[in-house]
């Protein structure tokens, strides 16, 4: 898929890699020095084409990379 080889896609990719417990926006947005507009875009297509996934836990949103990505 063209969208997962871009460039942020794959710092997004990578660093989740690393970070497998779950992540909020807000740390990946600190991390990747990524300002919030612009990963809440990346994410949301992320996780249309099921490369992550998004899950509440007590009131946060942690992404996490989906099952099929990780490997």
């Amino acid at each position: 898929n063209y969208f997962t080889t871009k460039e942020k896609s794959q710092k997004i990719i990578n660093f989740m890699k690393k970070e497998n417990l779950g992540i909020t926006k807000t740390t990946l947005s600190q991390e990747l020095k990524m300002h919030m507009n612009t990963l809440a875009k990346y994410l949301s297509l992320l996780e249309k084409y099921e490369v992550i996934v998004k899950k509440k836990i007590d009131n946060k949103n942690l992404y996490f990379l989906s099952e099929k990505s990780a490997q």
